[in-house]
């Protein structure tokens, strides 16, 4: 959670300054940016979703009888 926090953090701090890569192009930097936020969010979502079944005492991952080995 902390990091998609922070990855969110950057991506403002890179559109409110105008900050733009220092290659030929000049593209503005928060648009890679987004990217990575916008899976820190996702698997802060996906931990938590988690989180909340294992707490429930149901399983995240269907596993079937066949895949298991005793």
């Amino acid at each position: 959670m902390y990091i998609a926090c922070y990855a969110v953090r950057s991506v403002w701090i890179s559109y409110i300054t105008h900050d733009i890569s220092p290659a030929a192009d000049a593209s503005p930097l928060w648009i890679p940016q987004i990217s990575m936020a916008m899976g820190c969010i996702g698997f802060a979502l996906a931990f938590a979703h988690a989180l909340v079944l294992r707490f429930q005492g149901t399983a995240f991952m269907a596993v079937s009888e066949a895949a298991r080995s005793e």
